[in-house]
């Protein structure tokens, strides 16, 4: 049961939008492995160290870099919010009249931003490591690394 794991072994994960738990270390039985890789204790611990930063605690920089990975986001609307000095906190507080203020006038886009924002929100109140793959074919490796750990 998930009662009696070790929280740090267990892992939240988004399978193509399939929600699905299970432990670190049974990901990591099959050596040299691209799930034992992604995985291994140096490359997860600087993954949580960085996708655990609450949004809440993003400096406006941090806004920043992560508009930048936006496509379709112009650079004068980007510069709005570095020159506001729109912090992480303020971001997930700004409704679509904020967003105007800011330079977002496009319906299009302002519509995306919001559920960008919501994005965020979301993935802020549970970390989830996200995986493209078909849900039932992980299922099956996941089942079968589990009976190769039993």
């Amino acid at each position: 049961s998930f009662s009696s794991w070790d929280d740090k072994d267990t892992v939240l994960l988004s399978v193509s939008g399939t929600e699905m738990a299970t432990k670190r270390s049974t990901l990591r039985i099959c050596d040299n492995s691209v799930l034992s890789r992604q995985f291994d204790d140096d490359v997860w611990t600087k993954q949580t160290n960085i996708s655990h930063k609450s949004i809440l605690e993003w400096t406006y920089e941090d806004v920043i870099s992560w508009m930048k990975g936006i496509d379709d986001i112009s650079e004068d609307i980007t510069k709005n919010f570095e020159e506001n000095k729109v912090a992480g906190n303020q971001l997930l507080a700004l409704g679509k009249d904020g967003l105007q203020d800011l330079g977002v006038t496009q319906k299009g886009l302002l519509y995306f931003l919001l559920k960008e924002i919501k994005k965020l929100e979301e993935m802020d109140e549970c970390p989830v490591t996200f995986i493209e793959h078909s849900p039932y074919c992980f299922g099956k490796i996941v089942d079968y690394l589990r009976l190769k750990a039993a």
